[in-house]
């Protein structure tokens, strides 16, 4: 329940027809609102996707379907017991998994990492143009993202390689304060 000082959250037109295309598809929706690290707010669609959340934005007028890894501490701390040529390897491997997906772009944080030890997390995004004219749209929202899933789960494994059956990353929605 919104409380009396709480305006309702505003969606755009594009992030409207992205909430009616998953529902229609029988995902859980939540809407909410993000925050740039300037402060800057903006509303956003979280859709349940089995264990990893996809958030969709809209940016420049298109949209914007992504998934975010985080990395635990406890993953940190098992790759900075490693030599430092299999840091480079695993490394390697996930932007090597990155790179191979033309239709996707990735982000890692924070930018200037140098080796896996460092890595915080991985958003992982699809960006297109949606039409409510375009009846084949419903459909390229669909492919993008499970295609969003299919590239996470896929970084996942190779992230999980350091010790595989005891170390998935924490792949947790975004904090209290990321979206409401």
């Amino acid at each position: 329940m919104m409380s009396s000082n709480e305006k309702p959250i505003r969606l755009t037109n594009q992030l409207i027809l992205v909430k009616q295309y998953a529902e229609e598809m029988g995902r859980t929706v939540h809407v909410g609102i993000a925050t740039t690290p300037d402060n800057k707010t903006f509303p956003i669609i979280v859709i349940s996707h089995g264990n990893h959340p996809i958030i969709v934005r809209e940016e420049n007028s298109m949209t914007v379907v992504f998934s975010e890894i985080r990395v635990s501490e406890d993953i940190k701390k098992k790759y900075r017991q490693c030599d430092p040529a299999i840091q480079e390897r695993i490394l390697l491997a996930v932007k090597h998994s990155l790179l191979s997906k033309c239709n996707f772009g990735y982000r890692m944080f924070p930018p200037s990492l140098k080796s896996i030890s460092e890595l915080d997390k991985i958003q992982i995004e699809q960006v297109f143009r949606l039409s409510r004219s375009d009846p084949s749209c419903i459909n390229r929202f669909a492919d993008a993202m499970q295609g969003v899933v299919s590239a996470t789960l896929e970084v996942l494994l190779i992230i999980g390689s350091i010790d595989p059956g005891n170390s998935a990353p924490d792949n947790k929605p975004p904090e209290p304060g990321m979206y409401r």
